[in-house]
């Protein structure tokens, strides 16, 4: 074409008669002028998608109706100015880097708030009370031998001993090993023996009802009630294990699901730094706010809101199956700031009541969220 090229672009809903497209793409010419139409399914995408895509296809035919060389430009430019700025705006994570460790916010609220709710999930417990539990927890292991070079797994059904048992084996200065007690026997006993974990932490019952590799030499059971020897206990001095940030805070396998479960080890400062990122970006500071958890592995969202001002847990009891659509529910004790979703619960996850005021997802979906 001669002249000057005008380019029109103008995004439109699909006409009813071809319900099965979600996204079509017309042309049209003059001898001055380029009309760019997308023609797309009402509600089938975000918004600022078409408008985006409309820019930097614009972008691009101007570039290549101007400049001879851009042809062979292998970097063409594939997103508009605005989109690029937004991105760039979300990847600004540049900042301190905290070297706390992971139990150490708790231990700050629990100087802080020793009579505030932490814990509601079959039971309920302020800090002071989940502290002399994993105090306990972290005697026994350090009486067993547990130290930073060695592995304690969690072998647990969903509950309130797993937070229990991460906070005592971090205190014990160790590092931990999330294993879901409802895996099949062959699965447990190939994460226990890969990981080396010769301690486990456990609920009652399991500790008898499971088979239990020979590498394994010892449990720990978090029981339902202290011991009667517990005050003392207490009173006694006790250090905590020295940790550098740089230790590892626990290890978290793979699925398996395309091959065998591999291994990933998170350190003290990155689990620090991801929780502050995430508390910094959701508002999650504030007294009242208490997560809701549906994550079979016990990541550091898990203990997250333990390091807050106020914040508390709710979790529910070992062997209900809850679906997503129901995390929204109120809480009984208090208000609830989000959901913590497992890719299992993706395809599924709607929102509850408004209530709920962010929703975190984590892991892979199987699928786009149907929100």
């Amino acid at each position: 074409m001669d002249g000057v090229l005008t380019t029109v672009a103008v995004a439109c809903d699909l006409p009813r008669e071809v319900p099965e497209s979600k996204l079509g793409h017309r042309i049209a010419t003059t001898t001055t002028a380029v009309s760019l139409i997308l023609d797309a399914a009402v509600g089938a995408f975000p918004p600022r998608m078409l408008e985006e895509m409309l820019e930097a296809e614009v972008l691009l035919l101007e570039k290549l109706s101007t400049e001879r060389d851009a042809w062979h430009d292998p970097l063409l430019p594939t997103l508009p100015p605005s989109a690029l700025a937004s991105r760039r705006a979300a990847n600004a994570t540049a900042g301190p880097i905290s070297d706390d460790l992971l139990h150490r916010g708790f231990a700050d609220q629990v100087r802080l708030r020793p009579g505030n709710t932490a814990l509601v999930g079959g039971i309920t417990l302020t800090y002071a009370q989940l502290d002399a539990r994993a105090r306990l927890v972290a005697r026994e292991l350090r009486a067993l031998g547990a130290s930073r070079e060695r592995p304690v797994a969690v072998v647990m059904q969903k509950g309130w001993q797993q937070v229990v048992a991460v906070l005592g084996i971090l205190e014990a200065g160790s590092f931990y090993v999330p294993v879901d007690a409802n895996l099949p026997i062959d699965r447990i006993r190939f994460l226990l023996e890969d990981s080396r974990a010769e301690l486990v932490v456990t609920q009652p019952g399991l500790d008898t009802f499971l088979d239990w590799p020979t590498c394994t030499r010892a449990r720990v059971v978090v029981a339902d009630r202290l011991p009667p020897e517990t005050p003392a206990l207490l009173r006694e001095p006790e250090t905590s294990a020295p940790v550098d940030p740089d230790a590892l805070a626990y290890v978290i396998y793979t699925s398996g699901s395309t091959g065998t479960p591999k291994g990933v080890a998170i350190s003290h400062r990155s689990a620090v730094n991801t929780v502050l990122d995430i508390n910094r970006r959701f508002g999650i500071n504030r007294p009242g706010s208490s997560p809701r958890g549906l994550l079979p592995e016990l990541r550091p969202l898990r203990l997250r809101h333990l390091r807050n001002p106020g914040g508390g847990r709710r979790d529910r009891p070992p062997g209900r199956v809850e679906r997503p659509a129901t995390l929204g529910e109120p809480h009984a004790r208090g208000r609830r700031h989000g959901l913590e979703l497992g890719a299992r619960a993706h395809g599924d996850a709607r929102p509850g009541p408004r209530r709920s005021r962010s929703a975190v997802l984590s892991g892979p979906p199987h699928g786009p969220p149907q929100w």
